[in-house]
Parts: structure tokens; C-alpha cells; sequence
């Protein structure tokens, strides 16, 4: 069922305190304020909500749905947009770091927007570095009451984040190259296939951006100020570039894995060419000693030199398996 409209007043609509995990936020004078309450042109930030939470958006914030709250914390969540008649509803699949002990350092989070005629909602289940720009005044330009503007900027801020990523991946995949050419680890392999794996979410995450930047652009919603219209256009261009970029360190890091899986086979041919050689050359002495161990006459077998006759005849048959072995190229 459609909710009704959320209407504020133009200055306070809220006394009472809200959950930890909601901040509201305000441009004032040119700076970030933290509200005690909401307020039309407000900016409401939403963090991994609880059932409890859910109770008091519910009440206070009843544009904010169960079903809305669900989709914001499925981390499979995908890029989307949706156009209903009081408010516009976006989500953006944005990149995590988790930290350098974690399993998966880099990983992609999707954040949810709603923005309505009064205020301007996020949710997201884990607390991002991108939003933390805005919360700390690190975007030019940033105003809580200027929301398809907000929109944009954090568009081109995720877009530009995932560059930023993009690098440091880069980066740890030429000190485990280095690492690589001194002496071949599996924990060093697994470490570039995980890489690998999260370019291909990152491209995943990058092409459903666009396409739900594509659907922004042909809704024309940003067309009423030419500033959002070109700021969208670098947003798409961004997010184009950094597509671009994880596509080619994907295609490097698959080349990189190939070549050293390729060098771990040759290795391992070359080990199973040199043990077969050996097993040849210490055959040949046990071939050459059984013939003379059969109970029938054979040539010098009363002479006092038969051991030494018997050396020279093995190591000459030896002598021959090896020079077969490299006339064929196989050693």
C-alpha cells in the first residue's frame, strides 16, 4: 500500500529523540549541523536499522517501509530507481572497504535514497567512508536542502571511491607479483584470485550503476537546473572511466594468474622430466646386474675384471639415455 505524503513543517516536526542508528543532519549557515529533530530540508541517515528502529521510523518516518528497510540491508541488493508520485527511490551499489585483516578487504554495499519534497533519506546496512565525505564537509558544494544535487555528488563520489579502490588493488597485486618472482606460494596465488573475484563484483556493481544512471538521465528529473544536468553527464563519464579501469586491472591480474600458473606447470614437467631420467639411469645397472645374476653362461662372467666390465656397460647404456634425452628435447 502506497504511504501517504511525509509533510514537515518548515521548522520543527520532531521533539522526541531518535535511535542511535538515525543521525539528522542540516546545512545551516554553511555548515553540517547534527538535529535533535526533523526538519524540512533535513538530510536522515539510516545505519543497519533494528526491529526496535523500525518501530520508530514507522511512526515518525512512514515514507521508510519494512519492505524498503529489507532491500536496503540485502547486500545483493542491485542499482535501481523507482518513480512513485510523492517520492523518488534510488540504490546505488557502492564500494566497502572492510580492512586488511578481513577475507575480503574490498567489497560493495548497496545504499538506498529516498527523497521526498521535504526531506532527504539513506540507508545503508554498514557505515560507508562515503558518506562520512559528507558528514565531515569534505564535498564542495554540499547542501542537505539541494537533494537531487546530494544524489549526484554521491554518485560521482562512489564513482571516483571505486577508482580510489581500484588503485590500492593495483598496487597489492604489484607487491604480490614481486613476491611471486621470488618464489612461488600458494597463499600468494589465492590472494591474486581473491583480487580477481572482486573486480568482477566491482564491474558488476559499476554496470548496474550505469544502467540506473541511464534511467535517471531519461527521467529528466535533473534537467530543471543545468548545473545537476552537467554534473550528471560527469557522473556517467566517471563511472564510465572507472568501468573502463577495472576492466583492464581484471584482464591483468587474469594474465598475471595465467602466466604463473603456466610457470608452476613447467615447473612440475620439469621436475617429473628429471625424476624419469633418474629412474632410467638407476634401472639401467639393475637391467645390466640381472643379466648376469641368471643361472646361464655369460660372456666374462669368470674374468676378475666382470664388475669393472659390468660398470663401463652401464654407464655407457646411461650415457646413451641421457644423450637420447636431449636430442629429443625432452631434458
Amino acid at each position: 500500500m502506497r504511504q501517504k505524503p511525509l509533510s514537515l513543517p518548515k521548522k520543527q516536526y520532531l521533539c522526541s529523540k531518535y535511535p542511535p542508528v538515525i543521525s539528522i543532519y542540516q546545512t545551516q549557515n554553511h555548515q553540517l549541523s547534527l538535529l535533535q529533530a526533523l526538519e524540512t530540508g533535513c538530510w536522515v541517515n539510516i545505519t543497519n536499522p533494528t526491529e526496535s528502529d523500525q518501530l520508530w521510523l514507522q511512526e515518525h518516518l512512514p515514507i521508510v517501509t519494512d519492505e524498503y528497510l529489507r532491500e536496503a540491508t540485502d547486500t545483493d541488493e542491485v542499482s535501481r530507481v523507482e518513480q512513485e508520485d510523492d517520492f523518488l527511490m534510488i540504490v546505488v551499489r557502492i564500494p566497502h572497504f572492510q580492512g586488511v585483516d578481513s577475507d575480503k578487504p574490498f567489497t560493495v554495499l548497496p545504499i538506498m535514497f529516498i527523497i521526498s519534497d521535504t526531506v532527504f533519506i539513506s540507508i545503508c546496512k554498514e557505515e560507508n567512508a562515503i558518506l562520512q565525505e559528507f558528514i565531515k564537509e569534505r564535498v564542495k558544494g554540499f547542501h542537505t536542502a539541494k537533494k537531487y544535487k546530494f544524489l549526484l555528488q554521491f554518485m560521482f563520489q562512489t564513482a571516483s571511491k571505486f577508482l580510489l579502490h581500484l588503485r590500492k588493488i593495483n598496487k597489492n597485486v604489484d607487491d604480490i607479483e614481486d613476491q611471486l618472482a621470488k618464489s612461488l606460494k600458494n597463499e600468494d596465488l589465492m590472494e591474486l584470485l581473491r583480487y580477481e573475484k572482486t573486480l568482477i563484483y566491482y564491474i558488476t556493481a559499476l554496470r548496474s550503476n550505469e544502467a540506473m544512471m541511464r534511467r535517471l538521465d531519461h527521467m529528466r528529473i535533473f534537467r530543471l537546473y543545468e548545473e545537476d544536468e552537467y554534473l550528471l553527464e560527469d557522473v556517467i563519464i566517471e563511472n564510465t572511466q572507472a568501468l573502463e579501469m577495472t576492466k583492464t586491472s581484471q584482464s591483468i591480474i587474469k594474465q598475471i594468474a595465467d602466466a604463473y600458473f603456466s610457470i608452476i606447470n613447467n615447473n612440475v614437467n620439469s621436475v617429473v622430466k628429471l625424476l624419469t631420467l633418474v629412474t632410467i639411469c638407476i634401472s639401467i645397472p639393475t637391467l645390466v646386474a640381472s643379466f648376469y645374476g641368471m643361472n646361464i653362461p655369460l660372456p666374462a662372467q669368470n674374468s676378475p675384471n666382470s664388475v669393472l666390465y659390468f660398470l663401463l656397460i652401464s654407464l655407457a647404456l646411461i650415457f646413451v639415455a641421457v644423450w637420447f634425452f636431449r636430442k629429443r628435447g625432452w631434458f
